[in-house]
């Protein structure tokens, strides 16, 4: 015999669709910490790197002429950085992961009818374990992403800083410049940019681009990028990693607590069917075992072909009939009696 209502697969994509807020929320969270973590330690780590003997001569110079001011404006411009690279990134690991979690539940479920919700139970640790297989990518992409923007434009928009200093206090030639150029020669320090490997239309580009950006080009801006750059990469792996590590934990309770649960997903699906979703008819199939049949006695010695099948007395609820005054009320009645089967149910399930 056919089954009865429509398949199972469009009622859980519309609550992948309504939880993907709720996932988002999550990514979010950590992609927040994440940003928090590395606002608090970047900047003491550039400050220190900076002003050692490892970076070089002229940068040293003007950072330690500069002193607090140096400080307090690597805070900002860390801040500013983290904040752009980040942007977006929430919403690239959600819907990627919303995505394969619809991929693989339209798999399990192709074909099968809401009668059949419970075989989210037996497929739940295969779906999970394929769903961050397929994240893990994502995950590495995003962090990806954050660590190269950062390492990229906060050296870029720190020697532009120190260039800025340097030009406003007389270049290569006025006192900070000269003081930081013999010291660089007195060390063996190199102070042109012949290490630079760009061919002379890259080298342009980015200058164009770095302008843009509004930020202080020069030959001081493009040494202390080039050797600034690597270390800010070395500063913020421990941070992403620690990233992608929280990210897969959190996708994996999320995925076992929610979005492949049985016994939330039916939850979710009876709040679709008391706010009157979509999904009415179909819920109704499912609670109700999905099945027609003959009039049952009623208890009060009748016996009514029409009224007494279940789905027919449900759906006739659901498109507005019923008994009682306007209907309205017998529709709220059956509702509530729907509602109190279904959790039922699912306590005689588990």
């Amino acid at each position: 015999m056919e089954q009865f209502g429509p398949t199972l697969t469009p009622m859980l994509m519309d609550f992948l669709e309504e939880y993907g807020r709720v996932v988002q929320e999550k990514v979010s969270e950590e992609v927040n910490e994440t940003k928090g973590d590395l606002k608090q330690s970047l900047p003491g780590h550039v400050d220190e790197y900076v002003k050692s003997d490892e970076a070089h001569p002229m940068a040293k110079q003007a950072a330690s002429v500069m002193g607090d001011s140096f400080t307090e404006r690597v805070k900002s411009l860390t801040g500013h950085t983290v904040d752009a690279a980040s942007e977006g990134m929430d919403l690239l690991l959600t819907g990627g992961v919303i995505n394969i979690a619809r991929d693989i539940l339209s798999k399990v479920t192709e074909g099968k009818s809401m009668a059949e919700l419970e075989i989210l139970k037996s497929d739940k640790e295969n779906m999970i374990k394929h769903t961050l297989a397929a994240a893990i990518p994502i995950i590495k992409q995003v962090s990806k992403n954050i660590g190269h923007k950062i390492s990229e434009h906060l050296p870029a928009s720190i020697g532009g800083h120190i260039q800025e200093w340097i030009d406003e206090h007389g270049g290569d030639h006025g006192i900070v410049g000269l003081a930081a150029g013999l010291m660089g020669k007195l060390m063996g320090g190199d102070d042109d940019d012949s290490d630079d490997d760009d061919p002379p239309e890259t080298r342009a580009a980015k200058k164009v681009a770095l302008e843009k950006a509004g930020i202080r080009t020069g030959k001081l801006q493009r040494i202390v990028t080039s050797i600034l750059g690597p270390k800010i990469s070395e500063f913020i792996v421990p941070h992403m990693q620690k990233f992608e590590e929280k990210m897969h934990t959190s996708l994996e309770g999320e995925l076992r607590t929610k979005v492949f649960s049985f016994d939330y997903i039916k939850k979710k699906a009876l709040s679709m069917l008391t706010q009157g979703g979509g999904a009415l008819g179909a819920l109704a199939g499912v609670l109700m075992g999905g099945s027609g049949g003959k009039g049952k006695d009623k208890g009060d010695g009748s016996d009514d072909e029409g009224d007494s099948n279940p789905m027919s007395a449900i759906l006739g609820a659901l498109s507005g009939g019923g008994a009682g005054e306007g209907g309205g009320g017998s529709k709220r009645a059956m509702f509530g009696a729907l509602a109190g089967q279904f959790l039922k149910k699912g306590d005689d399930d588990d």
